[in-house]
């Protein structure tokens, strides 16, 4: 791939994380410990009553964190996929974002990045270029190549938001009709091969190679506040040794931006718009829209009983919005955190670069829970993160296939290892910061009806639309579903026989 200077320090900084099988935890951001025994008050919630004392000795440290050294498991896997010489051809991927395959700055990150370059392009004798584009660009890219016979590229990363106009028009292959391919491997995303798929075609896959945690949301905090409000440690919420979703739940985040307002702050915010915000609580459930089972089609999902739940949650969360700044839905909300004058956040990961040089210790945290049964997070990945595709006019559908599997092959744990040694020298505040991204990233959820709604307006109308009406209070849920069952159903069986 096109790459930029690595320098000699960065890349033997690099090579100390991977001859170790755990990195060394250094934190250079803002610190803050307590040994004090902490109670939380009744603060009115109904089903809590008064919450018992935690004593926290170190609030900033529940955990001790690996960064596991997967390089060598990369590797393996690497080496199992088929050996081709492509004899030099070169192959291209287009995408809006080519940060995930590029390099383009001096740090262990980025060396990362170059080692998994190096490996892929010297195992099958090529090089991989990357082609800057935004995805209206590259759709009439792809069009002009369909219908002239043309080239434009190999690959394409498609943003989760318009998967579902790449989808519909024809010029996405099947994935799973590619060779080489074997989309069980633990480097592929299972919620994603589930969610892109219709019937027996898989539009698109995402994988070591383009997941970034960056893109994903997770709710910030603001631990001075927290200490100020005599919160004991928010990661003690979350932590459960079960697997399950701990303490972590919209009723508990509601609670304590009660008791910020109450202090004279502003409770929570977001910079997602209201639509977005409301399928970010109802991704947050762990659920899906729809129930994507191979070969058949998508079937909506609609348990009454916990969907009501969870619409209360979202109603208040967006609507009412009771304990909310008066900066809510917009990019003011994350100045408004960064000036300390907010204590919840939800915004994207990538928030934390914007924090490096606050002047106050923050942290980050799953999604809540709907409810303390909720098996696991749910994590809204928005609609920015990528998903690996393959254009129907691409000239080589075996090097194609080999390029997918390889790069996400050779990404395995590494690239995500290497990006939170770098989050944690340069960043985060804590090391149970590095244990929340780990939540986050592994419960992902992708969703087919969030993914396809921007584009159809029959999938939408009988889910997205549906939920984000019903959560307004306009209507009520199950007369929306109702309604929109039959052009949904029809649209479904006309489109994707």
């Amino acid at each position: 791939m096109r790459r930029a200077h690595i320098s000699a320090a960065a890349l033997l900084l690099a090579a100390v994380f991977a001859l170790s099988s755990c990195g060394i935890i250094i934190i250079n951001r803002p610190r803050e410990t307590s040994g004090e025994t902490t109670k939380e008050p009744d603060d009115g919630v109904t089903t809590g009553g008064e919450y018992t004392e935690k004593t926290d000795p170190d609030e900033t440290s529940h955990r001790v964190v690996e960064i596991k050294d997967y390089l060598p498991e990369a590797e393996g896997y690497l080496n199992e996929i088929s050996l081709r010489n492509f004899d030099g051809v070169k192959m291209f991927i287009a995408s809006p974002d080519t940060a995930l395959l590029e390099t383009s700055e001096d740090n262990i990150y980025n060396a990362s990045v170059e080692k998994r370059n190096d490996m892929v392009e010297k195992r099958y004798n090529t090089s991989i270029y990357t082609v800057l584009s935004d995805a209206d660009s590259i759709i009439s890219e792809l069009k002009k190549a369909d219908s002239s016979g043309d080239f434009f590229a190999d690959m394409v990363l498609i943003p989760t938001g318009r998967l579902g106009e790449f989808a519909v028009s024809g010029l996405m292959m099947n994935l799973r009709s590619l060779p080489y391919t074997d989309y069980e491997k633990p480097y592929f995303c299972e919620s994603s091969l589930e969610q892109c798929t219709v019937k027996s075609k898989t539009f698109a896959v995402a994988g070591d190679g383009c997941q970034s945690v960056e893109s994903m949301y997770g709710v910030f905090f603001n631990k001075k506040l927290a200490k100020e409000l005599g919160l004991a440690s928010l990661y003690s919420r979350v932590y459960d040794s079960d697997g399950g979703v701990g303490e972590w739940t919209w009723e508990r985040f509601f609670s304590y931006s009660k008791r910020a307002v109450n202090a004279g702050y502003a409770g929570y915010s977001s910079t997602l718009d209201e639509s977005g915000a409301v399928v970010c609580g109802f991704i947050s459930s762990g659920s899906n829209f729809t129930t994507n089972v191979y070969g058949e089609l998508p079937m909506r999902t609609f348990n009454k009983p916990s969907v009501d739940s969870l619409l209360g949650w979202v109603r208040e969360l967006v609507y009412k919005k009771t304990y909310a700044s008066e900066r809510i839905f917009g990019a003011d909300s994350s100045d408004e955190f960064a000036e300390a004058e907010l204590f919840f956040c939800i915004d994207k990961v990538s928030l934390m670069r914007g924090l490096k040089n606050a002047g106050f210790a923050w942290g980050v945290l799953p999604l809540p829970a709907a409810d303390e049964l909720q098996e696991q997070f749910g994590t809204y990945v928005g609609d920015g993160s990528m998903l690996f595709a393959a254009p129907i006019s691409t000239p080589n559908v075996d090097n194609t296939g080999i390029i997918i599997q390889a790069l996400n092959a050779a990404s395995y744990g590494h690239i995500r290892g290497s990006f939170d040694s770098y989050m944690t020298l340069e960043v985060i505040c804590d090391t149970d910061t590095l244990a929340m991204l780990d939540i986050i990233r592994k419960n992902a959820v992708y969703d087919f009806a969030s993914m396809f709604s921007p584009a159809v307006k029959q999938i939408s109308s009988a889910t997205v639309s549906a939920f984000i009406t019903a959560a307004s209070g306009k209507k009520d849920l199950t007369s929306l579903y109702t309604a929109a069952e039959r052009d949904y159903l029809n649209y479904m069986n006309r489109t994707f026989k």
